[in-house]
């Protein structure tokens, strides 16, 4: 490793400071692990041999001593703390160890939400601390946040960059803020998925599978919560508010605070917002059903720019469709209508046009994302036949919005429809912005507050995300492929109650 560290001490042995451990001795250097308990350094140790083992370096055990005598770290060129996020815990366990190891070793701090800046007022020497925040598990992820404090100089910064690259890892420089990067600007991925929760949009299961089928995103936000620990996510959504004076966005929802207090901890406990008692994985998604020839088309189709999603998958799917202004001049049998502008696009115009001209029985689906179902429905004469519908994302599954009139025959109709294009349905009371439009917004809207704010640059900001919280496209990056007005029109929707529940079908 091309640095100038040459030994490194790692104050704290459990997941994180295990992990870390691992990423440095599989990196070729020494390793001192502290902590207070030995029975914890004599589990790390054992966790740390078995993945280096996997890794094919057993020998890189040989590297790691261990101790619970905090002058052992004497000598470290590099502090990293990963002890549990208490602030006074870790200023204490900070100072003592700035004063053992002197300048020029660096002090760093792994903690993910709590202020490096207080951090390094209580350590000598403050312009050598800065934090250096790994992501769990520290072996699979790639990004290391390293982050700047109003004390930290240059030559700090530099270094650490240079040590978490010699990790194989990938640096980004985050200034002091709340959640830094990536655990502020993921935060509307759990606090919008909560309040759909609370507002009775959606169930978890039907949140967590539109967000990972249709959103593209590795876990929906309910499984991993629970994965990390509802204790741990609110915890960090707890800092953030309280760092941030009580800004809005960051406040804790009160569905985590419950969990917390009923001991519902996740997976670790066997509950959360899942049960985990079962044999069967509580998100598991399940395939859509084969199309069959019956469920193709014809089916008339609307003009409008609000269903990119959906154009090009009846084009795969080889749909049959008609023009809406070739069916108003000249109506015929047709399987269902679909309409695809949007709101400043005329969508509620063509959904009454088609309505004074579709059989009664014949589904109307209207994109929903930046216009409610209620108030197309309201317009209507056969309000029992409106379906919303996303248009933006449908890979996988795809969102239908249900009213309180929508029709059963209707609602069946719909369902064979939309499998019929390969997808799963999933329905969803009417809410503004759907579910996985509303979700994505948010984290733009929060990437775009961080830009604002001098946090990182925007192509920062999307590294951060796709490699520290794997997003399959950074927020800017989202913002981009959607167009930024369609995201400012997801956004500018007045919020009501819901008026349905939701369900996805098998």
């Amino acid at each position: 490793m091309n640095t100038s560290i040459h030994c490194v001490a790692i104050l704290g042995s459990g997941t994180m400071g295990a992990g870390i451990a691992q990423a440095v001795l599989a990196a070729g250097l020494p390793v001192t692990l502290y902590d207070i308990s030995g029975a914890m350094l004599q589990r790390a140790q054992a966790s740390i041999a078995g993945g280096l083992a996997k890794q094919g370096l057993p020998g890189a055990v040989e590297r790691l001593s261990v101790t619970t005598a905090l002058d052992g770290i004497a000598g470290a060129d590099l502090v990293i703390e990963a002890v549990p996020e208490q602030l006074e815990l870790k200023r204490g366990l900070l100072a003592q160890a700035s004063a053992i190891c002197a300048a020029p070793a660096i002090i760093a701090s792994n903690t993910s939400s709590l202020p490096i800046t207080a951090l390094a007022a209580a350590c000598e020497s403050p312009e050598r601390v800065a934090g250096l925040h790994f992501f769990n598990p520290v072996h699979r992820m790639r990004l290391v946040e390293v982050v700047r404090a109003g004390q930290s100089d240059a030559a700090t910064v530099a270094t650490l960059v240079a040590f978490a690259e010699g990790l194989g890892k990938t640096a980004v420089v985050a200034r002091d803020t709340p959640g830094f990067i990536v655990n502020r600007v993921a935060r509307p991925f759990y606090g919008e998925a909560l309040r759909l929760l609370a507002e009775g949009v959606a169930d978890a299961a039907t949140i967590d599978t539109l967000l990972q089928t249709a959103g593209g995103f590795p876990l929906g936000p309910f499984a991993l919560i629970d994965l990390v620990g509802v204790d741990v996510n609110l915890a960090v959504t707890r800092s953030m508010y309280e760092q941030s004076f009580g800004e809005p966005r960051y406040r804790p929802h009160p569905l985590q605070q419950q969990l917390v207090t009923a001991g519902l901890l996740g997976r670790k406990t066997g509950r959360g917002f899942y049960d985990y008692r079962e044999s069967v994985g509580p998100h598991a998604i399940p395939h859509a059903e084969a199309p069959s020839a019956a469920s193709v088309g014809p089916l008339v189709l609307g003009e409008g720019s609000w269903g990119p999603g959906l154009l090009a998958l009846l084009q795969d799917v080889h749909v049959q469709t008609l023009p809406a202004a070739t069916f108003l001049s000249e109506p015929a049998p047709v399987q269902a209508a679909v309409v695809l502008a949007g709101r400043d696009e005329g969508a509620l115009a063509q959904a009454v046009a088609l309505d004074h001209v579709l059989e009664p029985t014949v589904p109307l689906l209207v994109q929903c994302a930046d216009i409610t179902a209620s108030e197309v429905a309201s317009a209507l004469a056969h309000p029992e036949r409106l379906v919303g519908f996303d248009g933006l994302f449908t890979a996988g599954s795809m969102t239908l919005v249900a009213t309180p009139l929508l029709a059963a025959p209707v609602r069946a109709a719909a369902e064979t429809l939309v499998r019929g294009w390969q997808r799963q349905p999933c329905w969803i009371a009417d809410g503004p912005g759907l579910v996985v439009p509303r979700v994505v917004a948010m984290l733009i809207n929060e990437a775009a507050f961080a830009l604002g704010e001098g946090v990182a640059d925007a192509a920062t900001i999307d590294l951060a995300l796709r490699l520290g919280a794997n997003h399959p496209l950074g927020p800017f990056g989202r913002a981009e492929t959607l167009g930024y007005r369609r995201v400012v029109a997801i956004r500018r929707q007045k919020k009501f109650g819901p008026l349905s529940g939701s369900q996805c079908q098998n």
